[in-house]
């Protein structure tokens, strides 16, 4: 069974994630990334096409079945 990723944010350490994840397809699915520049957001789901997620303050998200992120 895959492990559902969520990320927050795309600063170097997610990108180090979602190079690890990349290279383990069997392991590991990217869902989407969470982020709060609008700008970078667009960037970002253009250049990877995963979903992008801009959060409001106490915004809850439920991508899927498995998935649910409580925005606090």
């Amino acid at each position: 069974m895959k492990c559902r990723i969520l990320l927050t944010g795309c600063g170097w350490r997610s990108q180090i994630y979602r190079r690890v994840m990349a290279n383990l397809p069997e392991e590991f699915e990217l869902c989407g990334i969470l982020m709060h520049s609008e700008e970078r957001a667009r960037e970002i789901e253009e250049e990877t096409n995963i979903p992008v997620y801009m959060p409001e303050y106490g915004q809850e998200y439920i991508l899927g079945d498995d998935i649910q992120v409580n925005q606090v």
